[in-house]
């Protein structure tokens, strides 16, 4: 068995430590997963909730941040526990 995080498992470990806060993606990219967007959705399709949301500043230049809902937090240390 490899000791190695996979790339969901190092993006999951991210949207988990900051307790349903929204993570911009400049720190999702900061682990150098280069299609974190695939990852997410393989996450998603795992049945972990994550969501998103998009902003446009003043000078076009569009923003994303993602979160685990902390009720789903919850629910995973139930099922855990």
């Amino acid at each position: 068995m490899s000791l190695r995080q996979t790339q969901r498992d190092r993006i999951l470990d991210l949207l988990r430590s900051r307790e349903g806060e929204w993570v911009a993606l400049p720190q999702i990219l900061d682990l150098h997963i280069g299609q974190y967007n695939a990852r997410i959705l393989e996450l998603r399709r795992a049945g972990i909730e994550i969501e998103n949301k998009t902003e446009r500043d003043q000078a076009g230049v569009t923003h994303s941040w993602y979160r685990i809902p902390k009720k789903h937090q919850q629910l995973e240390l139930l099922k855990t526990a």
